[in-house]
């Protein structure tokens, strides 16, 4: 599970975001801010959106994600 989170998201406190991502059972997990972005952080900050995305997934390649 990979959640990317919109530090100024009011919709998704970032609170609730991590504990969601602490409590699913994944065999991958990845949780990461976008900064200066809301609950849409990919339209927000794609540019930011895209390179957490491919370092998460390159991370989850390598079998390092946080589990």
């Amino acid at each position: 599970i990979v959640v990317l989170h919109g530090e100024h998201d009011i919709v998704t406190p970032h609170v609730l975001a991590e504990r969601f991502v602490a409590d699913v059972d994944a065999p991958f997990k990845a949780f990461a801010t976008i900064e200066g972005a809301g609950h849409l952080a990919a339209f927000a900050r794609p540019e930011r959106f895209l390179a957490l995305l491919l370092a998460v997934l390159s991370d989850a390649s390598r079998g390092s994600g946080a589990r």
